[in-house]
This record gives structure tokens, C-alpha cells and sequence, in this order.
């Protein structure tokens, strides 16, 4: 058997185990990681971040007023179409966990201002949809946003007790 019949077997069966894993939990995991940039959603040795937040009273919120706590945010703005189709999702876990005084479930909003929106537009497309989870806003070009990983909408963020984040994927993941 010369060289290149070894090379032409190697990159078959190569070929086909990664076509395998594809077609099983690979796809997902490689969607993850394309969007997300961790194939698992976890994030290891990041600092803490100057993340800054409104809530529906126009209130400047930081990380460290949900410092003891799980702070899970659920990243979205007004023209995003998949992110209205996780919020059932979001809602789900939230009705799951109101009652845990341990882990606080947002949105947290990414504002146009340029449109018109304001710190408790977010909010006020959340109640006109039916859903009854907290809503936080934050101006959709902040650059916090690039340092915590958000290329795209929507995205999960989860900060450990600690406010440092330890996750960034999807509510599929996060769950």
C-alpha cells in the first residue's frame, strides 16, 4: 500500500467520523460555538466586568447589586425575531426559579435609542406579550456588551455569586 492510499483511507474514515459526530450532538455543539465562542457555554478566568444596567424605573444598576446571587440575563432587542421565540423559554425558567432567592432571572434589553427606545421600552413589549418576567435595559451599543461576548441575539449570560460570568450560549444551554 503506497502513501496516498493511506492518505485517501485516513481522510475517509476521518471524513465519516466527523460526519457522524455531526449528525448527532457535534451540529449543536459547533452552532455553540460559532455564536457563542465556547462550545459548552462555560467561560473560565474572566474578570469582572462594569456591566451597567436600568431597570424599568430608570435606575443604574451593577453587577454588584446582584453580587451573593446567580444572576442569569437574557439578552435580546426589539427587531430580533428568535429572541421573541425563546421568551417562552426564558419565562419557563423564570417561573421556575421567582421563588429562589438564590438566582435572579432578566431580559436585559439592548435599546435603540436612535428609534425612540427607552429604559422601559423592553419592559412594556415583555407586558404587551404577556410575560411577566423583570426587564433591564442597557443602550445596544455599549461596549460592555463586545466584552461580555455578545456578537448576537439573543444570548444568555449567567454571573456566578461572585458577579464574575461563567456562561455565555443560549436558553437551551443555560437551562
Amino acid at each position: 500500500i503506497t502513501k496516498n492510499k493511506y492518505f485517501k483511507i485516513s481522510t475517509l474514515v476521518f471524513s465519516f467520523i466527523f460526519a457522524f459526530w455531526l449528525s448527532t450532538s457535534g451540529y449543536d455543539l459547533w452552532l455553540h460555538k460559532l455564536n457563542f465562542g465556547t462550545f459548552l457555554g462555560r467561560i473560565e478566568n474572566v474578570k469582572n466586568n462594569k456591566l451597567l444596567t436600568q431597570n424599568i424605573q430608570g435606575k443604574t444598576l451593577d453587577l454588584n447589586d446582584f453580587k451573593g446571587k446567580y444572576l442569569l440575563l437574557d439578552c435580546w432587542y426589539t427587531r430580533c425575531g428568535i429572541c421573541y421565540k425563546a421568551m417562552p423559554k426564558v419565562q419557563k425558567l423564570y417561573d421556575k426559579y421567582k421563588n429562589n432567592t438564590d438566582i435572579q432571572i432578566y431580559t436585559l434589553h439592548s435599546r435603540m435609542e436612535d428609534e425612540g427606545e427607552t429604559y422601559s421600552t423592553g419592559s412594556e413589549i415583555l407586558s404587551n406579550e404577556g410575560y411577566i418576567m423583570p426587564s433591564l435595559s442597557i443602550k445596544i451599543n455599549d461596549p460592555i456588551l463586545k466584552e461580555l461576548g455578545v456578537q448576537g441575539y439573543p444570548t444568555v449570560l449567567i454571573f456566578d455569586k461572585e458577579s464574575k460570568l461563567i456562561f455565555r450560549g443560549n436558553i437551551e444551554s443555560a437551562s
